[in-house]
Order: structure tokens, then sequence, then C-alpha cells
């Protein structure tokens, strides 16, 4: 599936929109040694991201907003501490109710840490995501394969270098009426001349969810991101989006997919 190929490097402005944070964070987490850059140009210094880096930033913000300082990050991303887990653990039970949003988060990690394994449960994150630029197309479709196919066809009248990235709102399911409305669209990182016309997708606080594995597993990282939005007391307040970040058909454990929700309170 060419549309999702995750192998082209996009710029450090690009890696901010679709990461959530600023350039200024970047250079921070750079300089730190957090997130270096994928590739560095000898000569004009620009720094090029790979999108799969997003996973490594993920976690950083993650680890950034249970409580630990920037300082503390470093060791954490490469392994597991199991006495720096707990403190932070303690510290989030005497903070209130955006403690309770990071508790089962690191409670998760701290298992982990004492068992030696991986955690495998995707974890949710709030980002505030910018208005994009896009480029779409809305259909109502029997199945969500044929999202693939809508894509696909999009991505035909769009010159490569202007798409960023590929995505989906799912404007309804079909859960109740069996019918998938779905407005596949590409994010655009200049002006398109075609017969096609582009549009914003507005700004929004979005509940996010890094799915990375096997897509047909997806439906568990939608039930962990709906279960973390109800015992967190926010409120979905529109159709939910796919970003698909990366996809590999010879590997299908190497798809990532972010799910995002728009939350309120």
């Amino acid at each position: 599936m060419a549309f999702r190929d995750s192998s082209q490097l996009i710029t450090i402005g690009e890696f901010a929109r679709l990461g959530g944070v600023s350039i200024k964070a970047l250079r921070l987490y750079a300089n730190l040694g957090l997130l270096p850059p994928a590739v560095v140009k000898p000569q004009s210094r620009y720094r090029l991201y790979s999108r799969v880096q997003l996973s490594r930033l993920h976690r950083i913000l993650l680890l950034k907003n249970a409580g630990l300082a920037l300082g503390g990050i470093g060791s954490e991303l490469s392994q597991r501490d199991q006495a720096a887990l707990t403190k932070i653990h303690e510290s989030l039970l005497s903070r209130a109710q955006e403690i309770q949003r990071q508790l089962a988060w690191v409670e998760a990690e701290i298992r982990a840490a004492r068992n030696g394994t991986e955690s495998v449960a995707p974890r949710v994150v709030l980002k505030r995501i910018p208005k994009m630029k896009v480029m779409s197309q809305r259909e109502r479709i029997e199945s969500y394969d044929q999202a693939d196919g809508m894509l696909q066809e999009l991505g035909k009248v769009i010159p490569r270098p202007a798409r960023l990235i590929s995505g989906a709102i799912w404007h309804d399911c079909g859960r109740r009426t069996r019918i998938i409305d779905c407005e596949a669209f590409w994010v655009l990182n200049r002006t398109v001349r075609t017969t096609h016309v582009s549009n914003e997708l507005p700004p929004a606080t979005m509940a996010s969810i890094l799915h990375e594995g096997d897509e047909s597993a997806v439906d568990a990282s939608y039930e962990i991101a709906r279960r973390w939005i109800r015992d967190n007391q926010f409120k979905i307040s529109g159709p939910n989006r796919e970003i698909y970040l990366a996809h590999t058909v010879s590997d299908p454990s190497a798809t990532m997919i972010e799910i995002q929700f728009p939350i309120e309170e």
C-alpha cells in the first residue's frame, strides 16, 4: 500500500505538527539527546525526521506528562527504572483529577518493570492538534477495506511531494446504520492545483492512542481509548480520525496507526 509509505523523511515543522508539539520543544529534545533528528543535512543543517519517530515522541510526552523531569527521561527511554517509576506513582497519588488520568499508565509500567516484561497496552495522551490543510473525499462505503481504495485514488491526483500523510475521518462506523460514512484525506504540506477542492480540518483537543502492530487487533486499542475517555469524564465531541503513520505489507506487525478522538470536558 504505497499511500501508507513511511520511508519519506519530513521537515521538523511537519513533524512538530503531527506530534502536537512546538519546533522549539523538538530542538530541546534533540539537544538533550532524547529525540535526535533522523538526518541533519550537512550544508543547510536542516533537520529531517522519520514518521516512525512519533512513537518515541509519544513516550517522551507520556513520561513528561506523568511528572518526570526531562533530565530523567533519557534513562527511561532506554530501559525501565522501577525505582523512578515508583516515585512517579507516589507523586501522582498526591495530585488531583489530572493524576487520575495518569495512574493506570504508570501502574502498568511499574508492573512491566517488576516482571521484566514489555508493556503491550497502548497509552492515551491529550494533544492539541492545529488546523490542517487537507484534500479529502467522503463516501458511504460497505467495508472498511474500501477506504484504502479511496486513499489510493485520491493520492493519484496529489503530487507526491505535496502529500504529508494520509488518514480517515469515520463520520459513521456503521454500528447502528450498517452504512459506513468515511472521509479519506491527505494532509497537504503545500498548495496543490487539481480539480479537487482542498479544505481544512479544524483544530481540536484529541485523546490520542498509537496502535502498533497487526491492524486486525485495532479494535482493542479503540476500546482502551474509549474506556480512558469515560473513566476520565471526557465527552467525545465529534467523529474520530485515524492517521496512518506506517504500514508494511510484508510485515503487518510494523503497522502504526494513530487513533484520535476529539474530546471536551
